[in-house]
């Protein structure tokens, strides 16, 4: 029997409640096919780029850093398989206009770029993979404001199409939101290329590359609460003690449960939030914790759930506000901007946890936006070594509560002009 799914942390996609059995191939190839529909210039693709390429591209990011090939065609296919049947067995990505394609989209073709369809047998084998881009958006490669870049949506629903569902790091290419062109005023190029927790989730799923002499080690964890709260799950996060980065993250199942793999040998600190629709919960700090190669370390936690009534849930820049991580550059000054609930600027404290990073804290200043979001700005210095990578913006009030932006700054090769 064969199943469908459509996805819209690494978090893999699971066959079962309790995330026993993430989807997953089980060929050595995987074979691609790329639809005519998006070779011949369709008019919603603005385009400086050979396709075949771009898509080449977007496969090679995940193919460079795991155990997994691609086999790269081209077909005369049109449409993706009907959802609810076996498939056709050609996994195919396609832009084609076809009542099939934008049928699979049902009431959200106004705002999603793209979907990826995955069937799958009952242990979780995946047998074929359509990627459909939205045929009523418009997608571009030159950076045309107003428009998705095409290469930063591949390589986001080819994680889907390996497995990976949506991670809650927001610098990651695997993050639910995918801002268009335009977005803080700077072209959406960041998610072409994929982070480390992109890369520890892919690993998670299909191994390590063989020259990878330092990956990789796992914690194996189980959080408890003394509040007795039935939440539903928790984010459960990484980050590198030495240099403050975000290596990867994870959603438990119901019971608490975790597996959190793919790190690099090093020192990692880890966190925990709990996830109940409704209701904010103060992030919770586990504990530091040695990786070693090649090994796990176990972790069995009781931990003290608290309620918190204040929430940073947006970072921001050029004035505007978003769930989309600010690229910024080494040896640069930035004014960075976070939004939320229940906060002013004299009653929170803002750090990064890196020696990399310089907030100034007199530079802290309330905004006005609209009722009921909470806005601060503040400038951020950069050392010129900062190490490439996504790091997460902390926010305590004076109750000592903290809310985490995870992942909302991120240090690339992207130029973001707009520095102080």
């Amino acid at each position: 029997m064969f199943f469908v799914t459509s996805a819209f942390s690494y978090t893999p996609q699971y066959l079962d409640s309790e995330k026993t059995k993430p989807l997953r191939w089980d060929q050595k190839v995987i074979k691609i096919s790329i639809s005519k529909s998006l070779l011949e210039s369709p008019n919603n693709l603005k385009t400086n780029k050979d396709i075949f390429k771009v898509v080449q591209e977007s496969l090679n990011q995940w193919q460079n850093v795991s155990n997994i090939k691609f086999q790269l065609e081209v077909s005369d296919e049109l449409s993706v398989s009907q959802a609810g049947k076996v498939g056709d067995g050609i996994s195919l990505i396609t832009i084609a206009q076809t009542p099939e394609n934008i049928l699979l989209f049902g009431d959200k073709a106004n705002e999603v770029s793209a979907l990826t369809q995955i069937f799958y047998d009952k242990n979780g084998i995946i047998s074929e993979a359509d990627i459909v881009l939205n045929p009523i958006h418009l997608f571009s490669t030159d950076g045309t404001f107003g428009t998705f870049d095409l290469q930063a949506t591949l390589t986001h629903e080819v994680g889907h199409l390996l497995g990976l569902d949506h991670s809650k790091i927001i610098g990651s290419t695997m993050h639910t939101h995918q801002g268009k062109n335009g977005i803080y005023d700077l072209p959406g190029f960041n998610s072409r290329t994929i982070s480390e927790d992109d890369t520890a989730g892919i690993i998670s799923l299909y191994g390590k590359k063989s020259d990878n002499q330092k990956c990789c080690g796992a914690i194996d964890g189980r959080l408890t609460n003394v509040n007795e709260v039935n939440l539903s799950e928790y984010h459960i996060w990484a980050e590198e003690i030495e240099t403050g980065k975000v290596v990867a993250g994870v959603l438990s199942n119901s019971k608490g449960n975790f597996y959190l793999e793919g790190l690099d040998k090093g020192s990692y600190r880890l966190y925990a939030q709990p996830i109940y629709k409704g209701s904010l919960y103060s992030i919770i700090t586990l504990g530091e914790f040695d990786i070693e190669t090649d090994s796990t370390v176990n972790l069995e936690e009781e931990v003290d759930i608290k309620l918190k009534r204040f929430e940073a849930k947006y970072v921001g820049f050029n004035g505007q506000l978003s769930t989309i991580a600010v690229p910024v550059n080494q040896g640069k000054k930035f004014l960075i901007y976070i939004g939320g609930k229940n906060f002013s600027a004299e009653d929170i404290e803002i750090t990064i946890n890196s020696p990399y990073f310089i907030i100034d804290e007199k530079s802290l200043t309330e905004h006005k936006y609209q009722k009921d979001v909470s806005v601060v700005s503040f400038e951020l210095e950069l050392s010129e070594n900062t190490p490439f990578g996504e790091y997460s913006i902390q926010v305590k009030n004076q109750r000592e509560n903290t809310s985490y932006i995870v992942g909302g700054i991120t240090v690339g090769k992207l130029v973001n002009p707009w520095s102080i």
